[in-house]
């Protein structure tokens, strides 16, 4: 067994009860699927418009967790062609909209690589397509026939969260129909799904260490970005944690996926950089790197999926 030394600042008891929050506001059974297009836009953007000014990071994390159930319910219907190239919606929505928009094309088609291509091409609006492979990633890991699995099925069958049966079959047989570069983005959304299913922060890293090598880092940062995403009311104390890992491999990723958390946040509801208190040297250095990398995505009109580097 693989050792990783880390001290998480966030208590054990209170990852796991943001954990089932999180999970349940991002599978709420009282969400129902818009019956059309221009409802699901108006849908949308209402959702957000109630929110866009809040300071608030958890008014803002449920609200980004609501956008993508909303998305993934919508897309997923086959009795409507939705899509999210639609230019009523708001640039500031489509990063968090696409990430729903990757769970509905494995919900329509299952785990058959080419036909997920395809979904997400229809589904998608162009420079955005790479966030929906990273959900996808976080299906292939939630399909994983686990005792988190059986406990989410069986809370489906109660009535409890949104779970739709699928088999995904050969997980190595499914990511060998997806580019190298596709494959970083799939292991990314199946750590961060680690995370939800690991017992803690540890128990997360030490199971991606035991995966390929090709894969490792990719598994790290989703972790460290489903890590910070959840535990955002102590982000101050969280960023930076990974410096404490020996795995220098480790430690590297680690920081890339916190940063790439504050700039996937930054680009739903800018201001956070500015607001946030660094309680440490290193939590200010990838804040700092948050502010450079958004800054170039805003030059470019479209953020970067997730990046390595």
């Amino acid at each position: 067994m693989i050792k990783v030394s880390l001290r998480d600042p966030v208590s054990w008891s209170k990852a796991w009860a943001r954990r089932i929050l999180t999970l349940r506001t991002a599978t709420r059974k009282d969400l129902s699927a818009a019956d059309s297009q221009s409802g699901f836009v108006q849908h949308v953007i209402e959702t957000w418009e109630r929110t866009r000014s809040s300071q608030d990071l958890g008014v803002q994390a449920r609200t980004l967790w609501e956008i993508e159930h909303q998305s993934e319910l919508f897309l997923k219907r086959v009795d409507v062609a939705g899509t999210l190239d639609d230019p009523r919606l708001s640039r500031a929505l489509l990063p968090i909209a696409h990430v729903g928009a990757g769970m509905a094309s494995v919900e329509r088609v299952e785990f058959r690589p080419e036909m997920i291509r395809q979904e997400v091409i229809r589904l998608s609006a162009p420079g955005y397509r790479r966030f929906c492979f990273e959900s996808v990633g976080a299906f292939l890991a939630l399909y994983k026939k686990d005792a988190f699995f059986l406990a989410s099925r069986l809370q489906a069958r109660l009535g409890m969260v949104a779970m739709m049966d699928l088999s995904r079959g050969d997980p190595d047989r499914f990511m060998a129909g997806f580019p190298p570069s596709i494959q970083q983005l799939i292991a990314h959304g199946y750590g961060r799904m680690l995370y939800f299913k690991s017992f803690d922060l540890k128990t997360a890293l030490r199971h991606a260490l035991e995966f390929s090598r090709s894969y490792r880092k990719s598994l790290v940062r989703g972790i460290a970005f489903a890590y910070s995403f959840v535990n955002h009311a102590d982000m101050g104390r969280t960023l930076g944690v990974g410096k404490q890992l020996e795995q220098s491999e480790c430690r590297d990723a680690f920081d890339r996926g916190q940063t790439n958390l504050l700039v996937f946040w930054e680009w739903h509801y800018p201001g956070l950089l500015d607001r946030l208190t660094p309680d440490s040297r290193q939590a200010g250095k990838l804040i700092e790197a948050a502010r450079r990398e958004h800054s170039r995505n805003l030059l470019r009109g479209v953020p970067r999926a997730f990046p390595e580097h």
